[in-house]
């Protein structure tokens, strides 16, 4: 197959690229930083590099658009499907799918197939057991079916969606608010480092909150106009990072306000019990806390001195914004998937421990109230635009060392490699009639 992808010198058309030239694809790349392109795929087989768009275009079986940011994918698109030959198959990589749709519904010449596609990991994970859905939002069922076998020779699983909105609910509910929670632990720890004089390597490994703020640094090691478009373009991301500050706010607020610890654990614990109960099931909390000491080989620290606040505000969001982590296939993606399980854990033996330490623990509720100025802040940048939220995203990396991301990339990309090797399931919960909070 005649492939072409534009924005091929980018994190995720890189890889893609290498990969499909090396299963006998022919790829035809451009990208608007041509010196980048030349020097990633100069003299590679099965390769040949473009001086536009329009030739992409114009030589592609099937062309794929990575382009960033976000809210220029119509114009790119705009300027260059308009030379896809009649039969040919466009789509997309994008992590939001309403206006790459739009734009291919609207701009591309008749007898084209609009098929698009997200590979659900990041550029440094490989897409072997990952997960890519399908949309065939214009299509013919033999190009439906040569994509679907493309994906699978490239070893990702492939379910199918019905439609961009469909797409953009899903991951609105489940990367966003897991991008979203990362970085505002990240924010949280960086803001109170040099009081408690700790690194990012000196974090214990059998704490959940270290796994949070290691994933919240490895997100922002990668690309942030990734992160800042999903957050900003994707117009069901406001309501589950809405949920999400709503309930950080609650938990801290109600530990703050409780006359002593018996009043807090009464407050907070029975929407904690809940979750646990109703989303997600009780068997399910406890494969997912043995699964996860499996990934990082050793025990969960019982004793820990934090109130798991992120984790424990992620749960009450899924619920209330309906997300059963069951039914959801992005939970399947080792990525995702790993941060599923911290969320479990948290909901499961050390719950109790947790919600004691969060009413009582003066040094838990400093992170706590950091955590609570973290995400408001985040989500002030949030609702300023793609560019003003990036911009706050770079500020935060900034507060770490090279290495010190290096190193969060390193730990937590070891782990997800171990997740892809286990097998367990989460299952389908007992779910009452009414459930809120």
């Amino acid at each position: 197959m005649n492939i072409g992808i534009i924005g091929a010198a980018g994190g995720m058309g890189q890889p893609y690229t290498r990969l499909w030239a090396e299963l006998g694809h022919h790829l035809n790349v451009s990208d608007i930083n041509l010196d980048k392109l030349q020097q990633a795929f100069s003299g590679v087989q099965n390769v040949t590099i473009r001086e536009n768009n329009l030739e992409v275009a114009l030589n592609s079986d099937f062309l794929v658009y990575s382009t960033t940011p976000l809210s220029s994918v119509d114009k790119v698109i705009r300027e260059s499907v308009i030379a896809a030959k009649p039969g040919a198959i466009v789509g997309g990589f994008t992590s939001v799918k309403w206006r790459e749709v739009g734009a291919f519904i609207k701009y591309a010449p008749p007898g084209v197939h609009v098929i698009t596609i997200h590979p659900m990991h990041g550029p440094k994970t490989p897409p072997r057991n990952n997960v890519c859905p399908i949309i065939p939002v214009a299509a013919g069922e033999d190009a439906v079916k040569s994509i679907e076998a493309l994906l699978i020779s490239t070893g990702l699983k492939v379910p199918y969606l019905t439609s961009a909105e469909q797409h953009d609910k899903l991951t609105a509910d489940t990367q966003v608010i897991t991008h979203f929670s990362g970085f505002a632990a990240a924010a949280a720890y960086a803001a109170l480092r040099h009081r408690y004089n700790t690194t990012p390597f000196s974090l214990p490994r059998n704490q959940l909150r270290s796994w949070e703020i290691w994933i919240g640094m490895r997100f922002l090691a990668q690309n942030l106009d990734v992160y800042a478009g999903i957050a900003t373009q994707n117009p069901e991301a406001a309501r589950p990072i809405d949920e999400f500050v709503g309930a950080v706010k609650f938990l801290s607020g109600s530990a703050r306000k409780s006359q002593n610890q018996r009043h807090a654990l009464s407050y907070i614990r029975v929407p904690g019990r809940m979750i646990g109960r109703d989303l997600i099931g009780r068997e399910n909390i406890e494969t997912a806390e043995k699964t996860f000491e499996e990934i990082i080989g050793e025990s969960l620290d019982m004793n820990s001195q934090h109130s798991n606040i992120g984790l424990q505000a992620r749960g009450w969001a899924w619920m209330t914004c309906g997300v059963v982590p069951s039914d959801n296939f992005v939970f399947k993606t080792p990525p995702y998937e790993i941060t599923l399980l911290m969320t479990l854990s948290a909901l499961g033996k050390m719950f109790d421990t947790s919600v004691n330490i969060m009413a009582s623990n003066q040094q838990a509720r400093a992170y706590d109230r950091a955590f609570v100025n973290a995400a408001k802040k985040l989500s002030r940048a949030r609702k300023q635009g793609e560019a003003p939220y990036k911009a706050h995203l770079e500020q935060l990396r900034d507060a770490f060392t090279k290495d010190e991301l290096g190193y969060a990339v390193e730990v937590t990309e070891s782990s997800i490699g171990r997740l892809s090797t286990l097998e367990y399931q989460i299952t389908e919960p007992y779910r009452m009639t009414h459930v809120g909070l």
